[in-house]
């Protein structure tokens, strides 16, 4: 997976390789990104991932939520 370096040297991401780097859907990533359950920096009106910061996180026990489908709601 190829990168792009920032003026620091650290790794950025784009939606598509932190999808490809986590083995997740797209859906699932803007869906933890709408949660602020992973680390992320806003460039413009753009998302970016630091890979040092994904990866510090998932050192530490990222926990990745799993697609559960929804049941229908019955009423008694």
């Amino acid at each position: 997976m190829k990168t792009i370096k920032n003026s620091e040297n650290k790794e950025i991401m784009t939606m598509d390789m932190v999808a490809e780097y986590l083995q997740l859907s797209k859906r699932t990533i803007y869906k933890m990104v709408s949660q602020k359950r992973i680390p992320m920096v806003k460039l413009g009106n753009r998302n970016r991932f630091i890979k040092e910061e994904i990866d510090g996180w998932l050192h530490n026990g990222a926990t990745i939520p799993i697609d559960i489908p929804e049941f229908p709601k019955f009423n008694n």
